[in-house]
């Protein structure tokens, strides 16, 4: 009885720790990508999008367009490597809402738009990517401003 209880505890120790590195490790993954979200839903957009504290930028896009993708690549490493802490980049599949894209008026791909405590204040439509970078450091800069006044007058 004994040893099966040593076995046992020998058991869910090795449970417990396997869970803990594989629950670190995915900690790991999420801050590489805690500034991107993925717009799974209309609700998902009104929230992160519209009721968002930093500036969000919203590239929409369709599955089907090898540019778009290709584009969407070069502006999350942008978004990851340079805009982690300003502000938030969201991705949206425009053939899995055509109902959410009809309402924010978005009818060619890839768009591209900037919205800042839920008003959309730039927008980009197709291949542009100096202006995305242009929109990009705009935004930035407006997250950077404001989390300067919330640090200056929060304590």
């Amino acid at each position: 009885m004994q040893q099966r209880k040593s076995v046992s505890l020998v058991l869910w120790s090795f449970v417990i720790v396997t869970l803990f590195e594989l629950h670190g490790s995915s900690s790991q993954v999420e801050s590489k990508t805690k500034n991107i979200i993925d717009v799974y839903s209309p609700p998902v957009f009104d929230i992160a999008v519209l009721r968002n504290q930093k500036p969000v930028i919203v590239f929409f896009a369709s599955k089907q367009c090898i540019l778009c993708e290709r584009m969407l690549s070069k502006i999350e490493a942008l978004a990851q490597d340079e805009y982690s802490e300003d502000l938030y980049l969201a991705r949206a599949d425009v053939d899995r809402f055509p109902d959410l894209m009809e309402r924010l008026g978005v009818s060619k791909t890839p768009t591209v738009r900037a919205y800042v405590k839920g008003v959309m204040t730039e927008e980009v439509r197709g291949l542009k990517m100096l202006e995305i970078y242009d929109m990009l450091e705009r935004a930035a800069k407006v997250g950077r401003v404001r989390e300067a006044f919330r640090n200056k007058f929060s304590g």
